[in-house]
């Protein structure tokens, strides 16, 4: 067990970590990219409950 913790320590050391920058960044893109696809599938729900509706 404690070979396996250490060897997790070791190689947790050779991660290049990403700055603060590039994470605000991607997250930006992440909440974004919901938001659009949001929109998107709002609209397409919208459309197709209004194609129902009027055929219904």
């Amino acid at each position: 067990m404690m070979k396996f913790l250490k060897s997790v320590f070791a190689e947790m050391k050779l991660v290049s970590w990403p700055t603060l920058k590039e994470n605000r960044h991607d997250t930006w893109v992440v909440i974004s990219t919901t938001v659009m696809f949001a929109v998107y599938l709002g609209l397409l729900d919208w459309a197709f409950g209004s194609l129902m509706t009027s055929i219904f």
